[in-house]
């Protein structure tokens, strides 16, 4: 009888050590052999979209399709960049739903799957994101929550999603996680100039020179050149923080300060409180504005080597921004005794 039992539990365990390698063999299979897209007949109608909404909880980016052109209509309709709309076009294409999470509809808050509403904040909202056809016919119209904090691949994430109007809630795998800022969608090109073009910086206070820069060893015309930047003079008994300071601030200068929202002249504001003034190469000019009030920083940027749309836009920048790159030369500087201490 005690041999009779113990064959039981073994054939048992046996049986359950199959089922759990079958399940583990199952769930080790690739993803695409048990996901569906989202949006199947998306690549097929995505030429025709000439409209985006994409409502967030904290604000909203509208863009529009004008002669195969992308602006932003809540960013009174400065031009979008193209690459970002194309990756969001691709990201689409390629959101596939792995399963269902759940139908009830009072667990949707959980995931942060509820429709934002665009008059008052409301717990457990999400991304809301409408492709529409003739401005007025949406065509795709979905919901972003939550990402899987618990799944781990190099290739894709996974979030909650559902389709805004009907439905219930889907686990979903993408390789992009949607938390779109509008300032992804702001044109690159609004005028900053590129580092290799600068010959001279000054920035100006109330006319008062507050930091000046100058790119050196620019007759060196090997393809290896290396762009940096000093000051005319450094004070006695001061050295630079560290050689390249200078050149760093520049190319941060350049490359990291962006507007986060584009406001067409005129705007009621304060007279610019500080100018930076840019000697280019092909004896060009450039100078952006800077001012700041107490709800927010602005600049403008003028060129005179460009006839743009962008020259009658005023850019909304962060404050922090302001304070790092309006500053005079002391922030870069350091006593010598404090070096050689």
């Amino acid at each position: 009888m005690r041999y009779h039992l113990y064959y039981i539990i073994s054939g048992i365990f046996i049986i359950l050590l199959a089922m759990i390698t079958i399940i583990f063999d199952w769930g080790n299979k690739p993803v695409s052999d048990r996901t569906l897209q989202m949006f199947p007949y998306f690549s097929d109608v995505k030429s025709k979209i000439d409209k985006i909404d994409i409502r967030m909880p904290n604000t909203t980016v509208t863009l529009v399709k004008i002669k195969n052109n992308w602006f932003i209509l809540s960013a009174d309709s400065f031009p979008a960049d193209s690459e970002v709309v194309n990756g969001l076009f691709h990201a689409i294409e390629n959101l596939q739903l792995v399963r269902s999470k759940t139908q009830i509809t009072k667990f949707f808050p959980r995931l942060h799957l509820l429709n934002p509403s665009l008059k008052q904040k409301i717990d457990g909202e999400g991304t809301r994101i409408i492709f529409s056809i003739g401005q007025d016919q949406p065509c795709a119209d979905f919901i972003i929550g939550d990402i899987l904090k618990s799944y781990h691949n190099k290739n894709y994430i996974r979030l909650f999603t559902r389709y805004a109007n009907q439905g219930g809630a889907y686990l979903a795998q993408t390789k992009t996680d949607f938390n779109f800022h509008p300032s992804q969608f702001l044109s690159s090109q609004f005028g900053m100039p590129k580092t290799d073009e600068i010959l001279s910086i000054r920035l100006e206070k109330n006319d008062i020179a507050i930091l000046n820069l100058s790119q050196v060893d620019l007759k060196n015309e090997s393809a290896n050149k290396k762009i940096s930047f000093m000051p005319p003079a450094i004070p006695n008994g001061k050295k630079l923080i560290y050689p390249d300071v200078l050149t760093d601030y520049v190319s941060a200068l350049t490359t990291r300060l962006r507007p986060i929202d584009a406001l067409t002249i005129p705007l009621n504001k304060d007279a610019p409180q500080v100018t930076m003034i840019f000697e280019m190469t092909r004896a060009r000019i450039a100078k952006i504005y800077f001012w700041k009030t107490k709800e927010a920083s602005f600049m403008r940027i003028i060129r005179d080597d460009i006839s743009s749309p962008h020259n009658y836009y005023v850019y909304q920048i962060e404050n922090s921004d302001y304070e790092t790159f309006v500053q005079p030369l002391d922030k870069f500087l350091v006593s010598e005794l404090a070096v050689n201490s």
